[in-house]
């Protein structure tokens, strides 16, 4: 599998696996199995204010490019990350933040891709917030997936 992953490809997942070995070969069981895998994470990380957070169940889970992903916690992403994680086979585990203020990608700085959790006020939110408090507004954010 991890030379699936080392040729460029993402989301690799096994279908299915054969229950009994179709040959047997110096003591080494040849199964038939299938893999779904997708290709378009190649380029640079660019910082258009994404995030994510992820759904759970599980505490914490990393990518195979070694982003952390915390259940619950709002995590900053590039814009490629982001498509990413917020299409198939990713879209269902992760609750996609576009940003409050949109950054276009010819505008956009490069980005460290270190899954580093963003500070809302980077994304636009703190000053929504600041404002309605001001004003003795009430703010609700809702986050959906689009």
């Amino acid at each position: 599998m991890s030379e699936i992953v080392q040729a460029g490809f993402y989301g690799v997942e096994i279908l299915s696996w054969g229950d009994a070995p179709l040959h047997l070969f110096e003591g080494i069981e040849i199964r038939n199995f299938t893999v779904l895998a997708f290709k378009g994470k190649e380029g640079a990380c660019y910082d258009c204010h994404h995030a994510v957070i992820y759904r759970g169940p599980r505490k914490r889970v990393h990518d195979d490019d070694g982003h952390a992903y915390r259940r619950g916690e709002r995590t900053a992403v590039c814009e490629k990350t982001y498509r990413i994680l917020t299409s198939h086979p990713y879209k269902d585990n992760f609750i996609p933040v576009p940003p409050y203020i949109n950054v276009p990608l010819e505008e956009a700085q490069p980005f460290s891709c270190l899954g580093e959790a963003r500070p809302g006020r980077e994304q636009g939110f703190e000053d929504a917030r600041l404002r309605a408090q001001r004003s003795g507004g009430f703010g609700v954010w809702l986050l959906t997936d689009g």
